[in-house]
């Protein structure tokens, strides 16, 4: 095996998100550039002339990674830890490597899942990761430092749907008139579907990162439910600032989409899972002797999670969800219920700083990939490395 790692100056460690992507060196407490997981280019038509508008497209999506550009003075020089979404399957990895190494031309390789990642991060190989990400939460048990598969539990009500529902019930406001919150760009004669569409997305991100924020307790949320409305001694009104310098006061709105995420959907929604069912599924999908382990460590990432009042209010459902729990180990460890608390940083970084830990272990080796070896084995020999279940 060609010798890799170690031998390199700098390891490179990308976390891609379905909305930011982090990047930085192996070995740093913090990413050193996060920069949208999409882009806006100039397109030709069919005559060859260019548009006068902008046409949006992901740059990213959790199953390709074919629109991969990202600026480097040399990939050659540099070994590569890259991120990939926890439920993704054997192939996206392969294709992956395919095109890390025939594209980009990198010496060596090492993809890991998040929830791997996440553990890593805060110094546990056994835990429950919980990932509130912008297009689906996941929640998936990590044993010995790899994801068990058949516990992975996704469900597709992520950050995007929230703020999309926030941007939704603000619009309704009667001081915005009849057109509601928009982006700038929507009142310009030409403006590209995708990009608008891309633009409102940046609203509403921007809108649940003012004024969003989750009731502490499921009594508060009883409460908000029978008087159809928060308490606001305990939820006092957030300002949010018009592009024209108007302040909206909102305090009910933020709170109202919240609790779609620990609500009972009906089935005609879809497979919208609340998230304590999220993770009481996860844990009871193995095995007895590891509820105990489990329930002591939850762990919470994504930027979703750094809302004001999550931890708090996930803390309380959890133990509530595993108190009721139809699983008689869980029920009896439920007072063991604890979540890992990790500052705000940490949870929006939490598989970036993970694969920044594991990227600067140089007596790791074998979880890498290198040059050689793709060339020798091909692409299906990156599925057998990595973080590697042997349960």
């Amino acid at each position: 095996m060609a010798t890799y790692g170690t031998s390199f100056v700098g390891t490179l460690t990308f976390d891609v998100g379905s909305v930011t992507t982090r990047a930085g060196y192996a070995g740093e407490d913090s990413p050193r550039t996060i920069y949208p997981s999409s882009v806006c280019a100039w397109v030709d038509d069919t005559g060859g002339r260019r548009k006068e508008v902008l046409e949006y497209e992901p740059r990213f999506s959790d199953d390709t990674f074919a629109r991969m550009q990202i600026g480097c003075t040399s990939w050659a020089e540099h070994p590569v830890m890259l991120t990939e979404p926890t439920s993704a399957g054997p192939s996206v990895r392969q294709r992956t490597a395919e095109f890390m190494f025939e594209e980009l031309g990198v010496p060596a390789l090492c993809v890991a899942r998040c929830a791997e990642l996440v553990a890593i991060g805060l110094g546990t190989t056994t835990a429950v990761v919980l990932e509130l990400g912008g297009e689906a939460s996941t929640a998936a048990v990590v044993a010995d430092g790899s994801v068990v598969m058949r516990s992975v539990q996704r469900s597709p009500l992520g950050g995007v749907n929230i703020a999309r529902t926030l941007l939704q019930l603000v619009s309704r406001r009667p001081e915005l008139g009849s057109t509601g919150l928009l982006p700038a760009c929507a009142l310009r004669p030409r403006c590209d579907p995708t990009y608008r569409e891309m633009r409102e997305h940046e609203l509403a991100r921007g809108l649940l990162e003012s004024v969003g924020r989750c009731l502490e307790s499921r009594q508060a949320s009883a409460q908000m439910r029978k008087s159809g409305k928060a308490d606001t001694a305990r939820l006092p009104p957030a300002e949010y600032v018009l592009p024209d310098g108007r302040i909206l006061e909102l305090s009910q709105e933020g709170a109202t989409v919240a609790e779609h995420l620990f609500k009972e959907h009906p089935v005609d929604v879809g497979l919208l899972t609340p998230l304590p069912a999220l993770v009481m599924n996860a844990i009871g999908s193995v095995e007895g002797e590891m509820h105990k382990e489990l329930l002591r460590h939850v762990i919470l990432t994504g930027g979703l999670t750094c809302m004001p009042g999550m931890n708090e209010r996930l803390e309380d459902e959890l133990r509530a969800a595993a108190a009721k729990s139809a699983t008689q180990s869980i029920i009896n460890q439920a007072h063991r219920m604890t979540l890992m608390n990790a500052n705000a940083h940490d949870r929006r970084h939490g598989a970036w700083l993970g694969g920044s830990v594991l990227g600067s272990l140089g007596s790791h080796t074998e979880i890498w990939m290198s040059r050689a070896e793709y060339e020798e084995h091909g692409s299906p020999l990156i599925s057998r490395k990595g973080m590697q279940y042997n349960w």
